[in-house]
């Protein structure tokens, strides 16, 4: 399983630190996505700082023993701010296909948050 967590947290990890990059930068893409959520840039940038810091704590949960808590916490709250992406993109009327990033994105932060659980001693 320590194997299975690590492959999911890099993953994790992977995924938003560039989704929550790009958020900080504001550019592209993510500024037309940004727009048609309803978001001002300094929240849609607070979102993607939190992500980064989500990101952090993910790893240090994997890296430390002492600290899976925190990884576990931060598991939670990257599925807490995929669960806030799904009602947005809801609200603002999109298709699944526009859902379907956010979905998976949290369903990985809630098997990471399993993961962390059943890693061995």
């Amino acid at each position: 399983m320590d194997i299975l967590a690590w492959i999911v947290g890099i993953l994790l990890a992977a995924m938003f630190s560039l989704s929550g990059g790009m958020k900080l930068a504001d550019v592209g893409m993510v500024k037309q996505a940004r727009e048609h959520l309803g978001f001002a840039k300094t929240q849609y940038q607070a979102i993607g700082g939190a992500e980064i810091a989500g990101v952090i704590g993910v790893l240090i949960g994997l890296i430390s023993r002492n600290l899976e808590w925190l990884g576990v916490l931060a598991s939670l709250g990257l599925a807490a701010t995929m669960a806030g992406a799904v009602y947005f993109h809801r609200k603002a009327g999109d298709e699944p296909k526009e859902i379907a990033p956010a979905i998976l994105s949290g369903v990985l932060a809630v098997a990471m948050i399993v993961l962390f659980f059943a890693r061995p001693e």
